[in-house]
């Protein structure tokens, strides 16, 4: 609570540290604000005395019951302003510097000093040193319509910078790469991108083609509609590329990298390495590369049509703490570690319909996945994903101490049937971590048929509830498997890196 002035009716000087210890005590949580509201008020008035002498509950109960009656008037338009979020309140103040209302001036007084120069000041301190927030803020800015004329006062150096702490607080990392890449496969990858980035961000048309307030602008509206593809190393190619669509070379597709002469994995398919391999379904043949994306105005997909559906998947969920324990991304304590181009849902999307096929297609959590991710009707989930050579890393290994591998041909396999190494494939890459997932699951729930533990995990019953930024998996617990809950894999992952949605699981008799 930030009081800029207060005044006691007939007070002594020293009667200020009684009256702050008294206004300390009263509790933000009893006034009904939501968690990360703001309230902004001209005036109140304590309707009770603060007493010289004794406690000062009477005084504190009183002034939190005004507050209350405060909030709820401002819900209503009565009095004062109520902020769902900070990013809400700067966009309102920007708002209020444009508007120049009697209004206006006054909320602009009461939170940033009244005028341009204390607002810029404020964002300068606040804003756009933290990624986070400035990612937030500006991508707010644009759907009000109000980015333009804001961010034109800024200098280009400071945008520049700006764009770049948007960038390494969603895991971006080294330097800004200053020459334009020269092999054609990444210039193919940045063009590509440049694409999808101006059809996700429309709004950065109302800027001049080229300049650093467009670039930041398509940066923060990218951090907030596809987290998942600033870490990409042709990131800050393709969103110059996009910021000037005039100064971009032409491309038709992206390449799909050419399979090594000779290699037996060469279609991308997992062959059985022998008999005692489990079983498990191969993969897809090779992929073709996925066209680009037709440059037409998108919009952050419109919230569905459900409050909550019902899925028959909803274990697959339970998949996002397995990809944290395998460092494949991070969670709250490693907010920056990313799959580059690959989002968690992306990821989730790709095993399930590895997995199941046309059956988790027409699932609603495969519709669900889409939205979490942002992705483009039509756009195929993982196309900006270079997946890196297959590799199992040693820890990854932990479940099976003695356990010596086996060759066929020129691949090494593990005795519980995935593949050690392999080509830098997306669907080699995919299908090598779907064979690792269902034997490390095997192996976490002790059964020896990786597909029926995959099975037993993945395919849970639950209804999904959708909110603004987060979803509930509710699930029965009378038919939930004590194996999955001492695997730790129904722990709640919270908001991952490379997303904007926080995952939770509840449980009802």
């Amino acid at each position: 609570m930030l009081i800029q002035h207060a005044r006691l009716r007939g007070g002594q000087p020293a009667d200020r540290p009684r009256l702050a210890a008294a206004l300390e005590r009263v509790s933000l949580s009893a006034l009904g604000l939501p968690p990360r509201a703001t309230l902004v008020l001209g005036r109140v008035v304590a309707p009770a005395p603060l007493p010289r002498e004794g406690s000062p509950e009477p005084f504190v109960r009183r002034l939190e019951e005004t507050l209350r009656r405060c909030v709820a008037a401002a819900r209503h338009g009565g009095g004062g302003w109520l902020f769902e979020d900070e990013a809400t309140l700067e966009v309102a103040l920007v708002a209020a510097w444009l508007e120049r209302t009697a209004s206006s001036a006054t909320l602009l007084r009461l939170v940033a000093g009244g005028a341009a120069p204390e607002l810029r000041l404020r964002w300068r301190r606040a804003i756009l040193p933290d990624g986070d927030a400035a990612a937030r803020t500006i991508s707010r800015l644009a759907e009000a319509g109000l980015a333009a004329p804001w961010l034109a006062g800024f200098a280009p150096a400071e945008l520049e910078v700006a764009a770049e702490r948007i960038r390494a607080s969603h895991g971006a990392a080294g330097p800004v790469p200053v020459h334009t890449p020269s092999a054609p496969r990444q210039r193919a990858a940045a063009v590509n991108l440049a694409r999808t980035l101006r059809a996700l961000a429309p709004e950065a048309g109302s800027l001049p083609a080229g300049t650093p307030a467009r670039q930041l602008l398509l940066t923060a509206l990218a951090a907030r509609r596809r987290p998942a593809l600033l870490p990409l190393p042709e990131f800050v190619h393709a969103i110059r590329a996009a910021a000037d669509p005039a100064a971009a070379p032409p491309q038709t597709a992206r390449p799909s990298p050419a399979p090594a002469a000779g290699h037996p994995l060469r279609t991308s398919t997992l062959p059985n390495p022998g008999p005692a391999a489990p079983k498990t379904p191969a993969p897809p043949q090779a992929e073709s590369a996925s066209p680009p994306l037709p440059d037409t105005p998108w919009t952050m997909p419109a919230p569905f049509p459900w409050p909550t559906c019902r899925t028959g998947f909803g274990g697959l969920l339970f998949l996002l703490n397995a990809l944290v324990a395998l460092n494949l991304f991070g969670d709250f304590s490693r907010p920056r570690s990313v799959l580059p181009g690959l989002s968690p849902f992306e990821l989730l999307l790709l095993l399930g319909r590895h997995w199941y096929g046309p059956a988790f297609a027409a699932d609603p959590l495969h519709a669900s996945l889409r939205h979490w991710a942002g992705l483009q009707p039509g756009e195929a989930p993982g196309s900006h994903f270079a997946a890196p050579a297959w590799s199992v890393l040693a820890d990854w290994l932990t479940p099976w101490p003695d356990s010596p591998p086996r060759r066929r041909g020129s691949v090494a396999w593990h005795a519980a049937g995935f593949p050690l190494a392999g080509p830098a494939r997306r669907r080699f890459w995919v299908a090598a971590l779907g064979r690792y997932l269902a034997a490390r699951l095997a192996a976490a729930l002790g059964t020896p048929d990786p597909r029926a533990a995959r099975d037993r995990v993945c395919r849970r019953a639950g209804e999904l509830r959708l909110g603004p930024d987060s979803v509930v998996l509710l699930l029965s617990l009378a038919d939930h498997p004590l194996e999955i809950r001492f695997a730790g894999l129904d722990r709640d992952p919270g908001r991952l890196a490379g997303t904007e949605r926080a995952i939770s699981f509840e449980f009802s008799a």
